[in-house]
């Protein structure tokens, strides 16, 4: 189990500490039994402590004996108590029996009534359990309570910002902006906090002072709310160089999310997260995603994800562009960042540009990255996303003067987007409804107040060539990223994730009847599941109907693809490798399905791995390009033969002039016999026999002593399935192979 900490703080002087800091007889985290916890500092300077979560002053309790540190959770319940978190737009619920406490002690040594040394955080959890107390990582928020829950300054509450309106709008409907403190922004809203991060193993991975603030838009309205953290130089390090996500390998963040979720935070905890990581290696960016349990001065506080923060620093790090080089927009060309020129100028070429001509697509793409977009889009479709493309949306690019196409990645100066808070994807506000929804057609709409943010897809399927590309790509994702197979794999996955702490985080977080109620239990919870489970099973499928339907592509049918061994080679599906690295393929083993249209071609290239050979198609398709493009007019088996090249004394081919040759076969293909001719040089022993690709004799036509010449053996396929099989003939110490191929 890893444990994280964060530790809220006010600080007092910035100034250096020369004295030690206050050190603790036991470490910080989960422990099995209770304890006594000495505390100990420099000669001639006194320890001042807290427990409630402020920092230590000279006024607080003198240290003068071991503290004893138990589990807490039949303490009566506190911050948990405070009903001022939110509106009746959607109302506090209290807790359901006692939370789950541990400890916090804040420790500082003080010398003539000054601090001289850091102040020093620990939480310590008692638990029979031990570190096994939670599955997921467990975070500590510590700050003096005032930081989140005072009237006037408060970031957690409603506040005086709430109280002021309500008072000049005695009957206003409260929604999810109505002026709150928990709803400001900026930097004055910004409180100071401590970090400290522990790994599995109990190992500490970082610990540093930082910032935080709430994040969020209408989510923040909810009584569990999200909290953007701040590694800045003026509380301490200005980087949290550790690696927060486990499968991924950045080490350096400026910024992350502690996140509730979003909207789903009323149905399963897990929406969005589940959809990004489903999407994760495609070619837009992505918020990771990492659920974990989260603590406030003690008090459970329920189940948060740590997810990426999109901003400069983001794409500074992620890509390696100066923050001073980048333009970040959101929305409709809202700055972010830089400027909107360069977007402006490209909104204005497709308003009066219509994409019908290769060179107007070449242009486009000299400004944006359509590949991006294009992937970026079938995902928010497939995702039945209906809080997009209008809204959710953020896009960046290096500021160049000009395209600079020998660039690296993201140094083009093109425009390429992200994917952000897909909260209402998966049939959030839909219901069991959801998989039906025409998604693809919603993204086109070219009326109305939304126009603008359709304009680019639309302008873009309007070139035949970019149509067939976006239509191949997005058929070719629905027959592996978003087969229903390997989606509902995912969400499992995650599920499994946190179901062993649903129920103490509903019971956390109370229930209301009202319009944002949570689920009442797990069962509840397991139904809003139960939704996306469904959605995974049908949309994939769905979605392919509706693309037949629009573009006339003449109907499904169904492709079959058997895969090589890895060793020979592997096929490249139109814009997929048909590996087990591609999301998908992999779980359907060495027979890979899916579904294409009659009026939509399909590309198939078979890649030999080194030391083999493509030897030719069997199957629907007989052919000996590597390359094969076709229409499926029906049900198509495509069935790839590699053989081994040439090595050592082994030949794959012989000509008809050499003294020892396996000359050939006669007809090739053939059914259901073939006569093979081969000669040998000189008088010995001699095997001819018939393999299949998997090296399995399945003939033998001679094995004894033979004369020198010529032979001629006939071979009775009787009983054998079609394909390609081998003739191998073995004689003077040489080994000589030839394919034939028998069509049934």
């Amino acid at each position: 189990m890893r444990l994280i900490i964060l530790c809220l703080l006010a600080f007092g002087s910035a100034a250096p500490l020369a004295a030690q800091s206050v050190a603790f007889s036991h470490e910080r985290g989960f422990h099995t039994v209770p304890f006594e916890l000495v505390l100990t500092a420099d000669a001639g300077t006194e320890i001042r402590y807290t427990l409630d979560g402020s920092v230590p002053t000279a006024t607080s309790r003198l240290y003068a004996a071991p503290l004893p540190i138990a589990d807490r959770t039949p303490a009566p319940n506190s911050l948990s108590t405070i009903s001022d978190v939110s509106t009746s737009y959607a109302p506090w619920a209290a807790p359901r029996g006692q939370v789950f406490k541990g400890t916090v002690v804040r420790a500082a040594g003080f010398a003539a009534g000054e601090r001289v040394t850091p102040v020093a955080t620990r939480t310590f959890f008692v638990h029979p359990d031990g570190d096994n107390r939670y599955r997921l990582p467990v975070i500590s928020l510590v700050t003096d309570s005032l930081h989140l829950f005072d009237h006037e300054s408060g970031i957690y509450v409603n506040g005086k910002i709430y109280a002021d309106w309500r008072a000049a709008n005695p009957t206003a409907t409260e929604t999810g902006d109505t002026p709150t403190n928990f709803a400001q922004t900026g930097e004055a809203w910004e409180r100071p906090l401590h970090i400290e991060l522990f790994e599995d193993d109990g190992s500490l991975g970082f610990a540093q002072d930082a910032g935080v603030r709430m994040h969020g838009s209408w989510a923040r309205a909810f009584r569990q709310k999200t909290w953007r953290l701040y590694a800045k130089n003026d509380y301490g390090p200005s980087w949290f160089d550790y690696q927060l996500f486990p499968d991924k390998d950045l080490t350096r963040y400026k910024r992350f999310i502690l996140r509730n979720s979003g909207q789903d935070w009323t149905k399963t905890m897990l929406r969005d997260g589940f959809m990004q990581r489903l999407v994760q290696d495609l070619n837009f960016d992505t918020q990771f995603y990492r659920p974990v349990v989260v603590f406030v001065n003690g008090e459970f506080w329920g189940i948060h994800n740590i997810r990426d923060r999109y901003d400069d620093y983001y794409i500074e790090t992620h890509y390696g562009v100066p923050r001073n080089q980048i333009d970040f927009l959101e929305l409709d060309a809202v700055v972010q960042e830089g400027e909107a020129t360069h977007y402006n100028e490209m909104i204005v070429f497709l308003r009066f540009n219509a994409l019908n001509s290769p060179q107007r697509l070449a242009q486009l793409r000299t400004m944006m990255d359509t590949e991006n977009y294009g992937e970026y889009a079938m995902s928010q479709i497939y995702f039945n996303n209906r809080d997009w493309p209008h809204n959710n949306i953020d896009y960046w690019r290096k500021r160049t003067s000009t395209y600079l196409p020998d660039a690296p990645y993201g140094h083009d100066g093109r425009w390429r987007w992200m994917m952000k808070d897909t909260d209402f994807g998966f049939g959030w506000n839909m219901g069991s409804d959801a998989w039906k929804h025409d998604m693809l057609g919603f993204a086109l709409i070219a009326t109305g107040d939304r126009e603008w943010s359709t304009l680019i897809l639309r302008s873009m399927l309007a070139n035949p060539d970019y149509r067939t590309w976006f239509l191949t790509r997005f058929t070719d994702l629905l027959n592996t990223h978003f087969v229903a197979e390997r989606v509902g794999a995912e969400l499992e996955a995650r599920v499994a994730h946190i179901e062993p702490h649903m129920a103490e985080h509903l019971d956390r977080w109370g229930y209301n009847n009202d319009r944002w109620a949570t689920p009442r239990n797990t069962t509840d919870w397991q139904a809003n599941l139960d939704l996306m489970r469904h959605f995974a099973s049908v949309r994939a499928d769905t979605l392919l109907g509706f693309i037949n339907q629009r573009y006339n592509l003449g109907g499904k049918v169904r492709v079959s693809v058997e895969r090589p061994d890895a060793a020979a080679g592997h096929i490249l599906f139109n814009t997929v490798a048909l590996t087990d690295s591609t999301p998908g393929v992999a779980a359907q083993g060495g027979t890979w399905e899916g579904t294409w249209f009659r009026n939509l071609d399909l590309t198939a290239t078979a890649v030999p791995a080194p030391g083999w050979e493509f030897a030719g198609w069997t199957g629907t398709v007989v052919s000996e390009d590597a390359t094969i493009v076709l229409r499926p007019t029906g049900t198509t088996l495509l069935v790839p033969v590699f053989v081994p090249t040439e090595t050592g004394t082994e030949t794959t081919r012989d000509e008809p002039g050499d003294s020892f040759a396996l000359i050939g076969a006669y007809p090739n293909p053939f059914n259901p016999s073939t006569v093979i001719r081969y000669r040998l040089s000189e008088n010995g022993p001699t095997r001819l026999a018939i393999h299949d690709l998997l090296g399995r004799e399945v003939a033998v036509l001679a094995d004894g002593w033979l004369p020198a010449g010529e032979h001629a053996t006939r071979f009775e396929a009787a009983g054998l399935a079609s394909g390609v099989y081998l003739v191998r003939l073995v004689a003077g110490g040489e080994i000589h192979t030839h394919r034939i191929t028998l069509l049934r």
